[in-house]
């Protein structure tokens, strides 16, 4: 994983002569190279080869092994341990094993001092990688369209080549503020997508904010048409907000956008969505019954119902308030596709099901509603059928899992994975997730059980593939895996920007723009919002526009370049001025006099800010010194860049220097005198500097002194030595040949002083320059609030400096004492609408919070660079008391003891109370008339459960509500919940009892039904009770077992053979059993056949099928008699299946038919009788070729892929071949 932001490297242009002067800032020399190390943002192969060409530099490629340990250095100082970057190298693509520097294609030394590991050659992927895995460093391989950190080198010949020229608006402009440029708008806030609740939602706010000078003015469209209240009056456009009072289903659409504008043309928001959130209902038609079997899996659908954009569920048991929770059920499980899943079913879960839905975000469209809607379905009803337990078996995950949400992820969207399997619980399965050739991401989080893997916030690394891995134990003895490969879907954004560009007329002109996306995308462009196409003056290919003659009256205005795919449009928007000026010296001034020491060099400056650009010509003393830039030879040199440069100096060098820059538009001149002297001399002073945050700032201190003695060079930082060996943020270097400091990745405490100070044994020289850091805004003071009502105050505070850049909003957050965490206490505010109080207060009022409670406040502050830190927290404010503002939430209840009314509900928390003495107030009446009376209780404190006396109204349906109250009155009714009364114990006796053989040593047991009716159930079946004893046994125990749900028969398991035992049913309701039912006398069948067959041999019979023959068995006198042989047989591979058994009739050989070819089988034989099955025969193992001898200890079975893995001997293996081969 790669560093932070902190570690973002910005190019800053220099220019620089034919000669190795070094490499400009944010690069670093190695040898006669110049290396740049970009370490976020991660992008794709073509797109890092696209921005380091836009240098004039490549992608990096290896010389020599002193080259590779060179770039392995500088990664230890600037990456982490699992970082990866591109080179320029990649696969031949006709010798796969071959490597070649692109461009040029001269082949990669194939070297294994260079790779990781000899394994990675053959990873998947043809782009050669830097990367790092613990403290192993080499090359690796990846996939093109893999996201990663990139390298890019030069000659430092060609440095020349970074000739970005600094053109933007502000060139050649005289002011002392920037921020006071006149410029076009650039979009600073875009709108976002947005989500409204039908008939909940009163408003719905979409809003823009844009920067530019003079102020900035907005329209707002849907589709083409404007909106504003003239079309509507339901529509408000204030500044850049559009506000839509009662939303309505039509004014869902995906095309809203914000226009803004000044004089110097407008621009366009990215597209906004606008979505009608709504929740339709269940079905009235109670849905149909769900029937399972013990010791199976089972899954509950929920019951449709429509919805958008998203839907969460929550599942109950038996009642509606009665919620499932997977952290105690853990065989149960709970996904986002609606269902209920059950790992292996029981008995005891047998009930009434019920589904709650609410309304919810997807993807990238959330709710803003806090009122989100929900419903409840009718009742699912799920009857467990007896069945017999099965051996150990899984777990085995199900098809459907591993199951994403939101099914087509996007890039920034919070992803959820999860991976469920079934089988014998006997204790928890072990869930455990892994991505495959890579890391999980730190913003990855496990839940419930680990069966629940979310990514938020995710990114195209988080891209790869997943597995989930559950093992039965932690010792892992049986397991089962499922891998699933994310791809993300993503808008389009851009990885190269258009910048603000002032060119003169008459020139010909090119942009480029570059922006990524999933599906690809595709490009236009636009001009003041009007759409651009080639023809006449103007040629667009794609991504790249270029103006043949740029003219002042017809070119200038705002161009966005525009990327498009099926997931949303993005601009990336920028300002063409055409202009002349004759040249001006403004950012860099010869000093009036420069020293430079005898033998020594020095670099004169001459950097002109012009339009076009300026010729630049030098003479000393008045004389013309005729220099070419570009010969690169000589004592006195003419670079490139215009400097004058003068090494070997000797006393005759003195003079006045004049710089003289010309273009059509006029010319300029400035001069310095250089003194010669004989001792050390600083000649490069050191200048004020304005950085942004986390960029890298280069103080220059060049000396010009005599090279026969040693010189040393010392740093101050606001009077304090800087210490650069041990201070990362500090280290010396290079550029245009003169030394000086870096201070890299700058931070708001760098800002300050700084001195460069030079000692020689002869002489000291010193001087100093101020480096400001541009940055989010400082933490405002002075937060203070009054005006408190019950749900509102007024807060005020000082603007905090807002560090080189205008505060555009604000953030207020709060914290309450009951709720200790800090939230947004209402939306971003522009500043624009923050009043300000006695010219030093800036004042807002902040609206929803809740009565009585203790808050504390804090500001953040907003600029382009981003959101400053927090003010400290104001004094506590407690808000006004009043009566609760809103009801308790599920209201339900219903079961208990006889004769009651259990009535519960989810008491209001403790900010939600709003004042002291709390309580409630419950309700409730039979329901059936709407017209009867409610009985009432009063309930003081925070109670959350009340039991009524129902008396004689056992399992009855009541309806019921409740209130909260508090010394301030009584708050709004709950909705109205109906519920059941407690059950009475039931009158009814099942009749017909009726007990037959089952097998030897079990019983089956059958009955007739009680009517099912209140009067003689008292209440609702929910199931039987058996109860049987031997009658052979002096004082017998009596035993039990209960079966769930309305059934008419039953098998009761583990009786002796030949046995008789007397029987009784009961049925019972959630109060208890019911009486019982008359005995009847049942008896077990004789004992299963108690031997197995012997001497079976299988012979090949023909292509899919071999003879089966063997010695069958007699029957002693406590055996039924033998009925019939079957052959139980199934592939290694598999697990046993019962059903799997050939019943071949009462004779002692068979046929297996249907059996495939190069596969090993198993085969055991049996005799059964009436009362069962009798004991398997020792295992034979065989093929198509007939009997083999094989030892099954040295075979295992990977469950992960069905996929036999053996270590058997070679002898075997030949031998089985040989076998099918003679076949």
């Amino acid at each position: 994983m790669l560093l932070g932001a902190a570690l973002f490297f910005t190019i800053v242009p220099f220019t620089f002569g034919l000669e190795n002067l070094g490499c400009p800032v944010e690069w670093v020399a190695y040898k006669l190279h110049c290396y740049q190390f970009n370490l976020i943002p991660l992008v794709t192969y073509e797109t890092a080869s696209a921005k380091c060409q836009e240098n004039g530099a490549e992608l990096v490629r290896i010389g020599n092994i002193d080259e590779h340990n060179f770039i392995k250095s500088q990664w230890e100082i600037l990456y982490t341990d699992s970082s990866v970057s591109w080179t320029g190298g990649q696969r031949d693509p006709i010798e796969n094993v071959i490597f070649k520097w692109l461009p040029g294609n001269m082949r990669v030394q194939d070297s294994l001092d260079y790779w990781l590991s000899e394994d990675e050659k053959t990873k998947p992927g043809n782009q050669l990688v830097y990367k790092k895995n613990g403290n192993n460093f080499g090359w690796s391989v990846a996939k093109k369209n893999d996201v990663h950190s990139y390298i890019c080198e030069i000659s430092q010949d060609e440095t020349y080549r970074i000739l970005e020229k600094d053109t933007g608006l502000d060139y050649g402009v005289e002011v002392r503020n920037k921020n006071n440029i006149k410029r076009g708008p650039i979009m600073k806030m875009e709108p976002n997508n947005t989500v409204f609740v039908l008939d909940v939602d009163e408003s719905v706010v979409l809003e823009c904010l844009a920067t530019g000078n003079p102020q900035v003015k907005y329209k707002w469209y849907k589709g083409s048409q404007e909106l504003s209240s003239t079309v509507n009056n339901r529509y408000t456009v204030t500044n850049g907000r559009l506000s839509i009072t009662t939303p309505q289903a039509s004014d869902s659409a995906t095309d809203y956008r914000c226009e803004a504008s000044n004089e110097f043309g407008s621009i366009y928001s990215t597209n906004a969505q606008l979505t009608a959130g709504s929740l339709g209902y269940f079905s009235n038609i109670k849905p149909e019954k769900e029937l399972a079997t013990d010791f199976n899996y089972k899954i509950i659908q929920c019951p449709k119902i429509q919805g958008k954009p998203g839907l969460r569920y929550q599942w109950t048991k038996d009642s509606v308030t009665n919620y499932i929770k997977t952290e105690r059920q853990q065989y149960m499980f709970m996904s986002n596709n609606g269902r209920l899943y059950f790992s292996e079913i029981g008995g005891p879960d047998a009930g009434k099901y019920y589904c709650m839905v609410t309304l919810s975000g997807s993807g990238h469209l959330q709710l803003t509603s806090d009122q989100a809607p929900s419903r409840i379905s009718k009742e699912i009803e799920l009857e467990v059928k007896t069945g017999s337990s099965k051996a150990n078996f899984g777990p085995e995950i199900l098809n459907e899992f591993i199951a994403v949400f939101p099914s087509l992820p996007m890039i920034g969207d919070e992803i959820r994975m999860e991976c469920f399997a079934y089988g014998t619980f006997s204790s928890p399965f072990i869930y455990k997730w892994e991505k495959i050739d890579g890391e999980i991401s730190s913003r990855a989080t496990l839940s419930d059980l680990n069966r629940v893997l979310t990514i938020k916030n995710a990114q195209r690394q988080d891209e790869g593939t997943y597995n989930c891995i559950v093992n039965s134990n932690a010792h892992g003895s049986k397991s089962d895996s499922k891998n699933y490969t994310l791809q993300l879907q993503s808008k389009p954004y851009f990885v190269i920007e258009l910048k603000s560009q002032l060119i003169e007329p008459g020139a010909r002109f090119t942009w480029r723009c570059m922006a990524e996306g999933r599906p690809a995308v595709t490009y236009s462009w636009l001009k003041d919002t009007k759409k651009l196409v080639s023809g006449g003056n103007i040629q667009i290919n794609t991504n790249t526009l270029t103006i043949l003659r740029t003219d002042e009256k017809r070119d200038n205005g705002m161009y966005q370049c525009t990327a498009e795919n099926s997931n949303g449009i993005t601009y990336s928007t920028a300002q063409l001025k055409i202009a002349s000026f004759a040249p001006k010296f403004i950012q860099y001034h010869l000093p009036s006099s420069t020293l430079a020491a005898r033998t020594g060099k020095v670099s004169l400056r001459c950097h002109p800010d012009a339009i076009p650009k300026a010729t630049i010509s030098w003479s000393r003393n008045g004389a013309d010194l005729g220099l070419d830039s570009s010969q690169s030879t000589g004592r006195i040199q003419k670079l490139l860049n215009g400097n004058l440069f003068i090494q070997d100096i000797t006393q005759s060098d003195a003079g006045e220097y004049k710089c003289t820059a010309t273009n059509n538009q006029g010319e300029a001149s400035q001069s310095t005198k250089l003194r010669v002297v004989e001792n050390l001399v600083i000649s490069r002073r050191p200048s004020n500097i304005e950085v942004i945050v986390n960029e890298t700032a280069f103080f220059y201190c060049g000396a010009s002194y005599n090279p026969d003695f040693e010189i040393v060079y010392k740093w101050y930082f606001n009077g304090y030595p800087i210490n650069v060996e041990k201070d990362a943020f500090y280290s010396e270097g290079t550029v245009e040949n003169q030394r000086g400091l870096y201070i890299r990745t700058a931070q708001l405490k760098h800002k300050g002083n700084y001195t460069c100070l030079i000692e020689s044994p002869l002489a000291t020289d010193a001087a100093s320059a101020f480096l400001t850091v541009k940055a989010p805004p400082s933490e405002p003071a002075g937060v203070y609030g009054d005006g408190t009502t019950e749900d509102k105050i007024t807060i005020h505070w000082l603007a905090p400096n807002d560090n080189g850049f205008p505060i555009t909003r604000y953030i207020i957050e709060s914290s309450n004492k009951l709720n200790p965490v800090w939230k947004m206490a209402s939306r971003e505010i522009p500043s624009s609408a923050v009043e300000v109080q006695d010219r030093l207060f800036k004042t807002v009022q902040v609206l929803g919070l809740q009565p009585n409670n203790q808050y504390k406040f804090r500001v953040r502050a907003i600029n382009k660079l981003g959101v400053g830190q927090p003010s400290l927290p104001s004094a506590d404010y407690r808000t006004l008391s009043s009566p609760p503002k809103r009801a308790p939430n599920d209201v339900g209840g219903g079961g208990g003891k006889v004769g009651d009314l259990s009535i519960t509900w989810a008491p209001l928390p403790p900010e939600e109370q709003c004042a002291d003495g709390i309580g409630y107030v419950v309700y409730w009446r039979v329901k059936g008339n709407p017209n009867s009376k409610w009985s009432k209780h009063v309930m003081k404190g925070q109670a959350k459960e009340y039991y009524a006396l129902a008396g004689l109204n056992y399992y009855t349906l009541y309806e019921v509500k409740v209130q909260a109250f508090n010394e301030k009155g009584l708050g709004p009714n709950s909705t109205i919940s109906s519920i059941y009364s407690a059950e009475d114990l039931p009158r009814a006796v099942p009749v017909d009892v009726f007990a037959d053989t089952y097998n030897a040593t079990a019983l089956i047991i059958t009955w007739t039904p009680p009517v099912n009716d209140r009067p003689t159930m008292r209440g609702k079946i929910l199931g039987y009770q058996i109860n049987w004893e031997n009658r052979d046994v002096d004082d017998p125990i009596r035993y039990s077992q209960s079966f769930y749900g309305e059934i008419s028969e039953a098998i009761i398991i583990g009786l002796f053979p030949n046995g008789y035992y007397w029987v009784t049913v009961q049925v019972f309701n959630t109060a208890g059993l019911g009486p019982l039912s008359e005995k009847y006398l049942g008896s077990t069948g004789m004992d299963a056949p108690l031997n197995f067959p012997t001497e079976v041999t299988v012979y090949s019979r023909d292509s899919s099928s071999v003879e089966v023959k063997f010695r069958g068995i007699g029957f002693g006198i406590d055996e039924s008699p033998v009925t019939g042989y079957k052959l139980c047989y199934r592939s290694v591979r598999e697990v046993w299946d019962l059903d799997n058994c050939k019943d071949i009739g009462f004779v002692e050989d068979g046929v297996l038919g249907d059996l495939e070819k190069d596969t090993l089988y198993k085969l055991r034989v049996l005799a059964w009788s009436g009362d069962g099955d009798g004991k398997k025969s020792e295992a034979i193992y065989f093929t198509l070729g007939g009997q083999v001898v094989f030892d099954p200890s040295s075979y295992s079975l990977l469950a992960e892929s069905n996929r036999l893995s053996s270590s058997i001997s070679i002898l075997i293996l030949c031998f089985l071949c040989i076998i099918t081969w003679i076949y």
